[in-house]
Formats: C-alpha cells, structure tokens, sequence
C-alpha cells in the first residue's frame, strides 16, 4: 500500500493486490495520538472540500457574482466551479440570478429566479 496526496490536500491512500480488491480511501492523521483514520471515498472527500471553498467564496462576495468571481475566490478552475453551481443550485444551496450570475439560497431579490 502507498499514499499520495491528491487535490485540495486531501492524502489518498491507495491499495492494490493479488488478495486484495483495490481500493482507495481518503485518510487523514492525527499528530495527538499517531494514528491515521479513513475519512471516506476520495471523491465524496474532495467534492466536500471543493464545495467548501465555493460556499465559502460565495460568503465572502456577499451577494451575487459570477463564475469567475467565485473561482478566483475559492482559487479553483472555472469548469470545476461552474459544474459545483450547477449542482448546488439543483440541491437549493444557491440560486441563479440573470446569465451566469449566483447567489446564496438566502436570496430575496425579485431577480432571482
């Protein structure tokens, strides 16, 4: 078995063999007590953590902006964010507002659709 760290800092543990069905887990270690624990499938952990850093971004503009404003804020790729809004928009996290335009769910404009 051997580790790699993947995107948004996540450490990626990666097991493969004749007796062994091949997986990969995200882990993270915990300098107090010297042990590392898996956190989850590695693309359910990365997504978690790009989405944080979009959320986050989106708090920090305040109001509504554009992909581009939120990529640069949360200093992630344009396609990524712009797939991330789509989904979050669908799930009710955000909404759109106007042509490439989004905002935060809490969004009482009348131009919010």
């Amino acid at each position: 078995m051997k580790y790699d760290r993947g995107g948004s800092g996540t450490v990626v543990l990666h097991g493969r063999g004749r007796d062994l069905v091949e997986i990969e887990k995200a882990v993270s270690f915990n300098k107090d007590t010297c042990v590392w624990t898996i956190t989850g499938d590695v693309p359910d952990v990365r997504s978690s953590a790009e989405r944080k850093a979009v959320l986050t971004a989106m708090q920090e503009i305040g109001g509504e902006a554009s992909v581009r404003a939120i990529a640069a804020g949360a200093e992630l790729k344009q396609a990524n964010v712009r797939r991330m809004l789509a989904r979050l928009a669908e799930k009710g996290n955000v909404q759109r507002c106007g042509r490439g335009k989004y905002k935060l769910a809490d969004c009482e404009d009348a131009g919010c659709q």
